[in-house]
């Protein structure tokens, strides 16, 4: 059955029902699922399609045409890739200390009492572990520089700089200090309707 003869308006417009046994939904109701899978599917497809196209910002090295258009040697890629694994590993601890503790500053904020001292310890570790990561990922690309000859960084540059930039890699903000609200932690009390 054609997506068209699927759903009949047998009341009108508005009372599109799907041509189903149960009848539960109508063209309307059944619409936004369908361009939302369809939405999925295409974004999906195009994904697949031009995700040779570009170069991983991570491992550009290993990019066969950046690699011999830019000189890169052998032992060049692999003190780069050396670099590379070190700092994903210490990416991926701290990414997972940092989901750690804004799950625990989370749940301090969320606690019946506030205690502002330990929400204070809270975020001052989450600045610390985030100032980290940040730091790390700058250390990491300055020795994927220093690996490079002077002529090397010069062509990247030129050609293309988004691959030595810390573009994307912005220093984390310090939050700010959290104040408690007055009359935080308080529970509004529930009271029974008025009888009559």
């Amino acid at each position: 059955m054609s997506g068209a003869a699927k759903y009949a308006c047998h009341e009108g417009p508005g009372n599109c029902r799907e041509d189903s046994r149960d009848g539960s939904k109508s063209y309307w109701e059944a619409l936004p699922m369908k361009i939302g899978k369809s939405c999925v599917i295409i974004t999906s497809l195009m994904a697949l399609l031009l995700w040779p196209l570009f170069p991983a910002q991570a491992q550009w090295w290993q990019d066969k045409g950046l690699k011999e258009k830019y000189a890169i040697s052998e032992t060049q890629a692999k003190e780069m890739d050396v670099v590379y694994n070190s700092f994903q590993a210490k990416r991926k601890d701290l990414a997972n200390a940092s989901r750690n503790l804004q799950k625990d500053l989370t749940d301090l904020l969320e606690q019946e009492k506030v205690e502002k001292e330990a929400i204070e310890k809270s975020v001052t570790a989450l600045e610390a572990v985030r100032n980290r990561l940040f730091s790390e990922t700058v250390e990491a690309r300055l020795a994927i520089r220093k690996i490079l000859s002077e002529d090397q960084i010069k062509r990247i540059r030129a050609e293309n700089p988004k691959l030595l930039s810390s573009e994307g890699y912005r220093p984390l903000r310090p939050l700010p200090k959290i104040e408690p609200r007055p009359g935080a932690g308080l529970v509004p009390q529930k009271t029974a309707p008025k009888q009559n």
